[in-house]
Formats: C-alpha cells, structure tokens, sequence
C-alpha cells in the first residue's frame, strides 16, 4: 500500500471511530501497539481521536523511527530504504 502515513493514520482513526459507534462506546479504553512503521501510523490516528482523548489509555511502539532516521548515509540504511520504497 502506497498511500501517505497521514493517510493511513486518518484510515485506521476511521477505523476505530465505526468500532466505537458499533458498539454504542461500550469500551473504556483505547490502546495501541504499533511495530516499526505501525507505530507511526499510530501516532498518526491519535491526532484524529481528540474527542475520544479520555478513553486514551495506552500507546506503544516497538523499532519505530519517531525521530527520523539518524544516518541514512549508511550504506544498510540506503539499501533498506531503497528496498522499502521499490517493493
């Protein structure tokens, strides 16, 4: 899927917005887990959920780049990122 991580945080905010409606706000709290680029896309959702902040509860991410990539002249880190964005 090539769409924008703004994009797919707004999808998965959807997402859990038609959960919440479904199930007439029945939860009393929302967590999310998010490894590597999912957590991103989490962070992301959380900007579309301001008016369910008090059912926040817990984020987490595991091997996320919050901060960007530090060093991308690393010959690994090229390859990784030319491997992400060619297939």
């Amino acid at each position: 899927m090539d769409k924008p991580i703004e994009k797919l945080g707004e999808m998965v905010a959807d997402e859990v917005m038609t959960e919440l409606m479904k199930t007439h706000n029945t939860y009393k709290h929302i967590n999310f887990i998010g490894y590597s680029l999912g957590g991103i896309v989490a962070r992301e959702a959380i900007k579309y959920l301001e008016k369910y902040k008090d059912l926040m509860n817990l984020f987490i991410s595991f091997a996320s780049p919050h901060a960007g990539i530090c060093d991308a002249s690393n010959p690994l880190v090229k390859t990784g990122i030319w491997f992400l964005t060619n297939f």
